[in-house]
């Protein structure tokens, strides 16, 4: 166990920070995955915990109601808590790989309960989360077999913490969620609104790296304006009738953005070559 610990510790440890390295559409794309599965997990446990007031991607927003007709309403808590926890890890960035590594027996156990239950095309959509998920851990991989091999020397630290080895809004963003959980049996309007702090503080973590390109910004900006779009849906409805195509036209911008982001890196990457 002190052998766990003690590589878990410099595995999350920023002893070697590269924060004026330009990131590579490896790193950038990883990152945006990073944020889709934090987010995705993160938003599903709130908007359960909310009532459904929370916005989210995917899950049934009534199912601590649904369990606790079968006399497992604290199974249901612990599922849902279990979901904002890892998810929020990830989107810290430091502490996403914790986040990630427990999103695993997660993901695995919701799909194997969606295929018992026979939900509809529901597997396919989790088993893509999961491979995601696989892919995201990949990426870290000359990490993660530090945890397992006895040389010393194996030991690297995690690269998401070496981008980004900011460790106090990490800290607040945490607090905040924690404040959220505690919040779910107010009205959803309060966990909402916590909810977007905490986003807006994700993305002020991530703008942190100088070497951001206009292009990343641009791509990030949008890309966390839906998320706030998604978490406040039903409130911005109230006001604007239109707000699902706002949201359709922020995740198609995105999306462009991010194919412009992703030659404009070819073409960097091709000159350097020469």
């Amino acid at each position: 166990m002190i052998f766990l610990v003690r590589r878990v510790t410099i595995i999350l440890s920023a002893r070697h920070t590269v924060k004026y390295l330009i990131m590579t559409n490896k790193d950038f794309t990883t990152l945006l995955i990073r944020l889709f599965l934090g987010f995705t997990f993160f938003s599903s446990g709130l908007c359960k915990l909310s009532g459904g007031s929370f916005g989210q991607f995917i899950g049934p927003p009534d199912l601590i109601t649904t369990l606790s007709e079968y006399d497992l309403e604290g199974f249901g808590y612990l599922i849902v808590i279990s979901q904002v926890i890892f998810g929020v890890l990830v989107l810290t960035q430091r502490f996403s790989l914790l986040g990630l590594i427990g999103l695993i027996p997660m993901n695995l156990g919701i799909i194997s309960v969606t295929i018992s239950q026979q939900w509809p095309g529901t597997p396919y959509v989790n088993t893509f989360i999961l491979l995601l998920n696989i892919l995201v851990l990949v990426y870290e991989y000359d990490t993660l077999k530090g945890l397992v091999l006895v040389k010393s020397n194996s030991i690297k630290t995690s690269m998401v913490a070496r981008l980004f080895p900011n460790i106090i809004l990490p800290i607040v963003i945490l607090m905040l969620t924690v404040l959220s959980i505690s919040l779910l049996n107010e009205e959803g309007f309060y966990i909402n609104f916590i909810g977007s702090i905490t986003m807006v503080l994700v993305g002020v973590n991530i703008y942190q790296r100088k070497t951001l390109s206009i292009m990343e910004r641009s791509t990030l900006f949008v890309c966390l304006l839906g998320l706030l779009i998604v978490i406040n849906l039903q409130f911005i409805y109230l006001i604007f009738a239109s707000s699902d195509i706002i949201l359709g036209v922020t995740i198609l911008l995105s999306f462009l953005l991010y194919m412009i982001t992703s030659i404009e890196k070819a073409i960097q990457a091709y000159q350097n070559q020469r």
